[in-house]
């Protein structure tokens, strides 16, 4: 049985966070895509947002992080995807949404300060563009590229407003109905 779960979202919705929670408690694996993103953007001598809306037109590096996903999803590894397609890529993981509304997540981001290749914030509401102009970058990007709306609920197992959440709600909340789909002969 694999035992694969792959969490998406929206900008500060708490995925990197509550992936590595997940991780933990499970004795899992974890891979934070939008990390390896935010390497290649350093590597380019640009911060997240920009290199987006220069890789957008291309399908270069978008694919790179892809085969990684797929590669790692051959093995027989219990793995924690965070990654905006990785449940496109390996369709019987266990796949989880989290989002959170614009203004909780601004907040959010605005107070991160370990965002790898990220600047920091003036106010809340440079933080709040910025969610929204990334948010949309990335939808723009997955349905050009691939067909598909990482938005749309229906893709998902479980969906998770986060927006008035502790971290350990939605860490107990995924691990429940996680262990829930297991026992059910979910992958």
């Amino acid at each position: 049985m694999r035992k694969i779960i792959t969490i998406s979202g929206n900008c500060g919705s708490g995925k990197s966070t509550v992936s590595s929670l997940v991780a933990d408690k499970l004795k899992y694996k974890c891979y934070v895509m939008g990390d390896v993103m935010r390497k290649l953007a350093a590597e380019h001598n640009m911060d997240i947002v920009t290199f987006q809306e220069k890789i957008k037109n291309t399908k270069e590096f978008d694919h790179k992080v892809d085969n990684m996903i797929i590669e790692l999803g051959k093995s027989n590894e219990e793995i924690v995807f965070v990654s905006r397609t990785a449940w496109h890529f390996i369709p019987d993981s266990f796949k989880v949404y989290l989002y959170v509304d614009e203004d909780e997540a601004a907040k959010r981001i605005y107070n991160d300060s370990v965002r790898i290749n990220e600047k920091k914030y003036e106010s809340i509401e440079e933080a709040k563009e910025f969610t929204i102009r990334r948010n949309k970058l990335e939808y723009d990007r997955y349905n050009k590229v691939y067909g598909i709306d990482v938005t749309n609920f229906n893709n998902y197992d479980l969906v998770i407003n986060t927006s008035n959440m502790e971290i350990e709600e939605v860490l107990n909340e995924i691990v429940e109905k996680y262990n829930e789909k297991l026992k059910n002969g979910m992958a």
